[in-house]
């Protein structure tokens, strides 16, 4: 009961920090990544027993606009190997969330928020592009292919956070959401943006440590 009570003491704190923006800092966007992770051997806590998809080499990367978490996912059971090209056959799905709500959900996982200023101009250009793709996902979610990491990175290029990146360039510098984390960190400690890692449960063997 008092790790529950720190876990969600800790969260508490880390919510604060990252939800200042919803509806009321229009300057900042926040880039969320959830971490892979594996379970400890004979986890004492069956919630933290949980089966993630790509264990240490999984997570999910999603960008946050005001009170919304944007990011890319699938709605079949099995990822295709390769992207389809008839829209019938498509897969992926561009999810719209409640921050607050998505936050509350990985409270016990490990998650690191990048805070980044941007002009009005371009978060306007990404909430357009956001809200666009929500509507009508321009691409399939393959395994060889975009995915949750190169869709954060191919948008946040067109936001200047990154260099100018093409869909496939985006597939090579972002192919899981592990090595996104590591390029935007390098870019957050070379322009000083604000980072928080929120810890995750001791029970789970995390990505990055």
């Amino acid at each position: 009961m008092h790790l529950r009570r720190l876990i969600a003491f800790t969260f508490f704190f880390f919510s604060a920090f990252v939800l200042s923006a919803n509806g009321n800092d229009t300057s900042y966007i926040y880039v969320h990544i959830l971490h892979g992770s594996k379970p400890q051997r004979n986890c004492p806590d069956d919630s933290d027993a949980y089966y993630m998809l790509g264990g240490k080499l999984g997570g999910h990367v999603v960008i946050q606009l005001d009170s919304f978490d944007y990011g890319f996912s699938y709605t079949t059971k099995h990822v295709h190997p390769f992207a389809r090209k008839k829209k019938s056959c498509c897969a992926g799905v561009y999810e719209c969330d409640s921050a607050s709500c998505q936050l509350e959900g990985w409270s016990r996982d490990k998650v690191t928020t990048i805070k980044i200023p941007v002009s009005p101009a371009v978060k306007k250009q990404l909430r357009d592009s956001m809200v666009k793709w929500h509507q009508h996902p321009p691409f399939d979610y393959a395994f060889f292919g975009m995915r949750c990491a190169s869709t954060a990175y191919y948008l946040l290029s067109i936001a200047g956070v990154f260099p100018k990146a093409s869909k496939a360039k985006s597939m090579r510098k972002a192919f899981w959401p592990g090595a996104f984390r590591k390029k935007i960190m390098h870019v957050a400690r070379k322009k000083h943006y604000a980072v928080t890692v929120h810890p995750g449960s001791r029970f789970r063997r995390w990505e990055g440590g």
